[in-house]
């Protein structure tokens, strides 16, 4: 949707993509660990996306909140 409407980049569209594709396989996998003091399930992901692509992760946000 953020790219689609124009908020970010296509190249920041392919970066949040690979990485949440990332975070699922992670997930599945039982390698990532969902922190119980985050607020809910999209804080959890929107941290560890920061964590695997930077700045750029933090653009989530905007698509949770709208």
């Amino acid at each position: 949707m953020l790219g689609s409407q124009g908020f970010i980049s296509p190249e920041e569209r392919e970066e949040i993509i690979r990485g949440l594709k990332e975070i699922e396989e992670e997930i599945e996998e039982g390698k990532c660990v969902l922190e119980e003091e985050a607020e809910d399930i999209h804080m959890n992901v929107e941290k560890l996306l920061i964590e695997k692509i930077g700045d750029t992760g933090q653009k989530l946000h905007a698509c949770i909140s709208a």
